[in-house]
């Protein structure tokens, strides 16, 4: 599991990926890695 510290600085330095964090049996997603995948999920409902 990555540290917060860690966590931070990747998200810092995405602009355009999905960068999955496993904690425990889950993976999440943050700051902007969830706002694009929120994007996605959007324009995939759209455009079906």
């Amino acid at each position: 599991m990555a540290s917060i510290k860690e966590i931070i600085e990747k998200e810092h330095q995405n602009t355009d990926k999905i960068i999955l964090h496993k904690e425990g049996i889950f993976w999440k997603a943050y700051e902007r890695s969830k706002l694009l995948n929120c994007y996605f999920a959007i324009m995939k409902v759209q455009f079906s």
